[in-house]
């Protein structure tokens, strides 16, 4: 009986009631102890699609990065060619520290179109002797010296600064240096009579430190010795003996003017320069020395056809002389020929065999590869057989540098060489006139023709003749000694439009400077890119940890929300039957 009627509506009614209280305070415990499955879906999408996005954006920040450096190699190659351009203008040719580009680069690499007529001053400062003292020290100042032999020979003439004096030394045999105040000396400069073997230095410098120092190993006439720490007295020994002409001594530092610190030969040059004789590079060639060696600083290789080990030495001595006043750092080239004068080319032509001293400068061309080379005129300037026998052999040199078959030891040695630019006294085809009057800065500010007439007055012995520097084509021997009319005998890079020699070329120093730039460009371009692939491999690998924790999540709240489901519908079924009783 209780439970019909009325009271059983009341008592599902309230049952009802209370398992949708207790449904709902469930749900709300879930609620805080699992966040909804809703919110929990739309969040995982808001990240995936966040990561996604990020991923994406990662791409484009690296193309980003690789457009800047490829900006920045573009940037260099522009720098270099307007570097070129200035240079043709009268600027800098040179871009730093003198570094030799790796391999052989094609005639036109980096070539530039020059613009304008050599400017009133030339500014670029020609490639500093590596001879070990710091860029920027401070010249190096005289220290006064007394000098002893341990053979008992008299050391005067070492002090007199003469080459027609000289101190010759046995085998073993060494010399002792000594300030004579006490001082303390940090360079040596040793001109020989000839040409020494290897020797060395052994001092204790001032800090106590014992030393042996290898020098001779350039060959060079005139040598100059940088010690590694200063000292008060140091020993010269000369295993193969010695013939000296000086010997001075000077403080720390860089060597001061007209002490010759000189560079090794060209590794690869921008001028080969071929002359004669010496005194010949000064005469004829000097306005290319003094624009392109002194004032530009373009790496230049001057080549000598004669040599006077066999004759009058001090020519040897003048020859260095006369090239470092005019601005050149590299060491010079002789062929293996003695100095015989020839009035007429048939006479050379008995004297020196011709083919012999085309594969000799063929080898120096493929050796040096030169961008421009310049020599003498075919008429001998004035006549003078050798003079003509050089230009032919360098004629045909040029012509057959890149024919491997011609002289085959220096191809296998050096690989051949396709000669850019080259130049001829004189030539009459496709003429250029060098402008020699202007100031240049790097020789003091000098004009060329200025720098010329004092390198020539190096030439000591040669001051009899009736040679002398000019570039005026008014002057009685104006036809023979303009030493600023050339001519084009051939390019690779197009004709000229300007008097400049290394139009629509890019010096080797600038060639390495852009290729290190375009370098660096990549090198940071492919870190540009590894970082953003590295970025988006790491938001990827998040946003997948955390759909795989929200998964985790909203399995609780499903498996609540299905009980919960069921519940009620137990209810509401119970709640109809009850209500048909």
């Amino acid at each position: 009986m209780l439970l019909k009627g009325p009271f059983v509506k009341k008592l599902a009614v309230a049952a009802a009631k209370t398992m949708t209280a207790l449904i709902t305070l469930i749900l709300i415990t879930a609620w805080a102890l699992f966040p909804p499955t809703l919110a929990y879906a739309y969040e995982g999408y808001a990240d995936e699609t966040n990561a996604a996005s990020s991923a994406e954006s990662s791409a484009p920040a690296a193309n980003d990065a690789s457009t800047v450096a490829t900006q920045g190699v573009n940037s260099a190659t522009q720098v270099g060619a307007a570097s070129a351009a200035g240079a043709s203008a009268g600027g800098s040719a040179s871009a730093g520290a003198s570094a030799g580009a790796s391999g052989a680069p094609t005639p036109t690499e980096g070539a530039a179109a020059a613009a304008g007529e050599t400017a009133a001053t030339v500014q670029a400062a020609p490639t500093a002797p590596t001879n070990g003292a710091p860029a920027n020290a401070a010249p190096a100042t005289p220290v006064t010296v007394s000098v002893t032999s341990t053979g008992g020979e008299s050391t005067d003439d070492l002090l007199d600064g003469s080459y027609d004096t000289s101190v010759t030394l046995a085998a073993n045999e060494s010399l002792t240096v000594s300030a004579a105040d006490g001082s303390a000396f940090g360079n040596l400069y040793v001109r020989f009579y000839t040409i020494p073997g290897s020797w060395m230095v052994r001092y204790t410098d001032v800090s106590g430190a014992s030393h042996v120092q290898p020098c001779g190993q350039n060959g060079y006439l005139h040598e100059f010795v940088v010690l590694e720490g200063a000292a008060t007295n140091a020993e010269l020994v000369f295993p193969s003996g010695a013939a000296i002409c000086t010997l001075d001594a000077y403080t720390q530092g860089s060597a001061p003017a007209g002490v010759q610190a000189w560079n090794p030969p060209c590794t690869m040059a921008d001028f080969m320069v071929c002359s004669t004789h010496a005194d010949d590079e000064i005469l004829w060639l000097g306005g290319v020395l003094a624009t392109y060696a002194g004032g530009r600083g373009l790496s230049t290789q001057v080549v000598y056809m004669n040599n006077y080990w066999d004759g009058d030495i001090k020519r040897e001595h003048e020859k260095l002389d006369g090239l470092w006043t005019i601005g050149v750092r590299n060491y010079p080239i002789n062929a293996p020929l003695g100095d015989t004068y020839a009035d007429s080319l048939e006479t050379a032509q008995t004297i020196y065999d011709q083919a012999e001293v085309t594969a000799f400068f063929t080898e120096q061309m493929r050796r040096f590869k030169p961008q421009v080379v310049v020599s003498q005129a075919f008429n001998g300037e004035y006549g003078h057989g050798a003079h003509q026998l050089l230009a032919l052999a360098v004629r045909d040199a040029v012509d057959k540098s890149a024919d491997a078959s011609f002289n085959s030891a220096s191809a296998q040695a050096y690989g051949v060489w396709d000669v850019p630019k080259a130049y001829f006294h004189l030539y009459d085809e496709n003429p250029i006139t060098l402008d020699l009057r202007q100031p240049i800065a790097n020789l003091g500010g000098l004009t060329s023709i200025e720098a010329q007439q004092e390198a020539y007055k190096k030439h000591v012995t040669q001051q009899w003749t009736y040679f002398y520097v000019t570039d005026d084509p008014t002057d009685p021997n104006g036809d023979a000694f303009n030493c600023s009319a050339f001519g084009l005998y051939r390019s690779l890079v197009g004709p000229d439009t300007t008097n400049d020699m290394f139009e629509h070329l890019t010096s080797y120093e600038q060639q390495a400077a852009q290729k290190a730039a375009e370098e660096e460009a990549q090198r940071q371009a492919q870190e540009a890119q590894a970082r953003a692939a590295e970025k988006a491999a790491a938001e990827a690998a998040e946003a997948e940890k955390a759909a795989e924790e929200e998964k985790g999540h909203a399995l609780p709240v499903l498996i609540i929300a299905v009980v919960a489901g069921l519940l009620l519908l137990a209810i509401a079924v119970a709640a109809i039957i009850l209500s048909r009783r």
